[in-house]
């Protein structure tokens, strides 16, 4: 979706100054990508909880999970 957003934004005329600093950098695109990876591994973690129904104390191990996946 980056590059669909990337060409749409920046073929505006006077695209605003937080537009032309999101998508006229493309480490940016890195960045967000980056962050969907952790995105993922907390989704599945938290369908997990969701369909055991588990109590406080057992979700602390699913979210330690997804902090030795970011790490």
């Amino acid at each position: 979706m980056y590059a669909a957003s990337h060409s749409c934004f920046m073929s505006i005329d006077k695209p605003t100054v937080v537009l032309k600093r999101v998508f006229g950098n493309y480490l940016n695109e890195l960045c967000l990508r980056h962050l969907q990876s952790f995105v993922v591994a907390f989704n599945e973690q938290v369908q997990n909880i969701e369909k055991s129904k588990a109590s406080f104390v057992e979700v602390v191990p699913c979210f330690a999970t997804v902090k030795a996946r970011i790490q």
